[in-house]
């Protein structure tokens, strides 16, 4: 059985979709399982349209600290608080 890589993705805007959406659905051996965004409802309508499963969190800090996240992906224009 192989082990996909949990990523965690900030920023849900247009290139963060793509992101999540590559990883989630094209590139084998990852999985996306975390995003955020500074606008929240937008991550949790960005996770609920590609149907992956994954968990909001409320920002990059909590993201990046959350214990299944390995990797994670900055999509962000500038610094996300």
């Amino acid at each position: 059985m192989k082990m996909a890589l949990k990523l965690g993705v900030i920023g849900t805007g247009a290139i963060g979709q793509d992101h999540i959406r590559r990883c989630s659905k094209t590139l084998v051996g990852s999985q996306v399982v975390a995003v955020t965004d500074i606008n929240l409802e937008q991550a949790a309508k960005v996770v609920r349209e590609l149907d992956i499963g994954a968990e909001v969190y409320a920002d990059g800090h909590a993201l990046i600290a959350a214990p299944d996240v390995e990797a994670v992906l900055v999509c962000s224009l500038g610094p996300s608080p």
